[in-house]
């Protein structure tokens, strides 16, 4: 007798997949001296990398040419300067955070501002610097507490049995 063919009910008949869980398995202490020894591993790789890469680099630099050095030394010239041109407009989106809540008029500090004076040698905001800054110019005031949530005028509610409420209901019923 010559075998059936295979029908797609028989071959999507796999059993349910098990739901996943945010669950981390438990690798035992063998499972984690692996995983330790692993990570170990991967940092002394990244560091040794990092340091082949140095090594190239130099060796790059000791045996290029004078036009090669000249375009190496205006590439990392105009890194530098775009890097402080992006940080310089990043100065001022952190000297408005800075300042955010405070009694300063934030445009006119900006106005004559030298912004590279808050620049890393990266070309990034110095943050603390700022903030020491703002801290100077307009110290943070102490908040009182929760400020008051109530607005509008207030009237007292007319007590129960009172002239005032006998009148209100009698006016919204029509009796």
């Amino acid at each position: 007798m010559a075998d059936a063919p295979a029908t797609p009910e028989a071959e999507s008949a796999t059993p349910p997949a098990e739901p996943e869980t945010n669950e981390k398995p438990d690798l035992g202490d063998e499972g984690k001296k692996a995983l330790d020894a692993e990570r170990r591993a991967r940092r002394e790789a990244e560091k040794a990398h990092k340091a082949a890469t140095a090594e190239l680099e130099k060796l790059r630099q000791a045996t290029a040419t004078d036009q090669e050095k000249a375009i190496l030394a205006a590439k990392a010239e105009g890194r530098t300067e775009a890097l402080r041109e992006a940080g310089i407009g990043r100065v001022d989106d952190a000297v408005r955070a800075a300042a955010g809540g405070r009694n300063v008029d934030v445009d006119a500090l900006l106005e004559g501002l030298d912004r590279t004076r808050f620049l890393d040698d990266d070309g990034s905001p110095d943050r603390d610097a700022i903030q020491a800054w703002i801290d100077r110019i307009a110290p943070a005031q102490e908040q009182p507490g929760f400020p008051s949530l109530e607005q509008g005028t207030r009237s007292t509610a007319p007590a129960l049995g009172s002239d005032g409420l006998t009148q209100a209901l009698t006016r919204m019923v029509g009796r």
